[in-house]
């Protein structure tokens, strides 16, 4: 085999692994990611109220009842607040009367602010968090 034969064969591998290096390195390195493109192996979810990958812990307000957390993510007007759980995540709407309500359109979850405490009631269980100004 001659010298320009072994580097057009070396080039033409490079580029074959050039383009298949990002689906190798996620497959090999744990890239998994959700149908979202949410690295989930790192720590990232999709937030529907942010439309993008997030990781709660660290931009969420994290309320704990026992060793159970969940997580709220407001949108950025408020008017949509995310409650993440280990039971998943829903999505509650806030009240146009009270509004410091926000409430699940099928009921089962709520969040309430009120004289400076975070109330969380979702999947039979109720979190709080004394907020700080």
């Amino acid at each position: 085999m001659t010298r320009i034969s072994k580097i057009l064969i070396i080039c033409a591998s490079g580029a074959i692994l050039a383009a298949c290096s990002n689906d190798l390195y996620n497959k090999f390195l744990g890239g998994q990611r959700d149908d979202h493109g949410c690295l989930s192996a790192a720590g990232y979810t999709w937030s529907d109220v942010l439309h993008q990958c997030v990781r709660v812990w660290e931009i969420a307000d994290r309320l704990e009842q026992g060793s159970r957390t969940a997580f709220v993510l407001f949108s950025v007007d408020s008017a949509r607040a995310e409650i993440f759980t280990t039971d998943g995540n829903v999505i509650c709407m806030r009240d146009k009367v009270e509004t410091n309500k926000w409430n699940e359109k099928r009921g089962q979850s709520k969040l309430t602010i009120q004289n400076g405490v975070m109330t969380v009631r979702t999947s039979g269980v109720t979190y709080t968090k004394e907020l700080h100004n």
